[in-house]
């Protein structure tokens, strides 16, 4: 879990400017399970909390997950969501600098614990688990659909990897069967 990269990048209100924060490791900020472990207690405080996730997203907040991350550094700093911040999966943060757009698919925002999964597809969070989360949908990437391209390279990104001004970002399919 320490190893884990945490889902923050730090963005313009509107998700399109390129991002301006960095990825930090949970075990930097000297985090322990414990401490994640009370933050998902907070969004589970009845069976009814638990099933709706299990129910609709497959599977329940755990320390391990994108909810916990987010809440950990929303208690470490608790002003970062007022600069704009947006909390994203790993590969979410690799294609934003890539193309400069704050984005995630279905697929790749499985980890942030917040689309109803039994909807194929769907471009949006699911507004019951965001609010048993305490989570703002405006923290999140804008979801996009599951075969939509991300958008052309930023020029800095195709200068640093040598490729030609027509190279377009895609998404990423995952293999998770809840999403299937």
């Amino acid at each position: 879990l320490m190893e884990e990269v945490s889902r923050l990048i730090e963005a313009a209100d509107d998700g399109e400017a390129p991002p301006a924060g960095h990825l930090d490791l949970l075990r930097d900020l000297g985090v322990s399970e414990a401490e994640l472990a009370d933050i998902v207690d907070g969004m589970l405080d009845d069976d009814e909390a638990f099933f709706l996730w299990l129910d609709r997203h497959g599977l329940p907040p755990m320390s391990n997950d994108g909810l916990a991350h987010i809440g950990l550094l929303r208690h470490l700093d608790p002003g970062l969501v007022d600069r704009g911040a947006r909390f994203v999966e790993p590969v979410d943060a690799v294609t934003a600098r890539l193309t400069g757009r704050v984005t995630a698919t279905q697929n790749t925002a499985f980890g942030l614990m917040a689309c109803d999964n039994r909807v194929h597809g769907t471009l949006t969070y699911d507004p019951e688990m965001l609010a048993l989360a305490g989570i703002d949908h405006t923290w999140l990437p804008t979801l996009v659909g599951l075969d939509e391209p991300l958008g052309e390279l930023t020029t800095e990104a195709r200068a640093h990897l040598g490729l030609a001004a027509s190279a377009v970002v895609i998404g990423l399919r995952l293999a998770l069967p809840s999403v299937a």
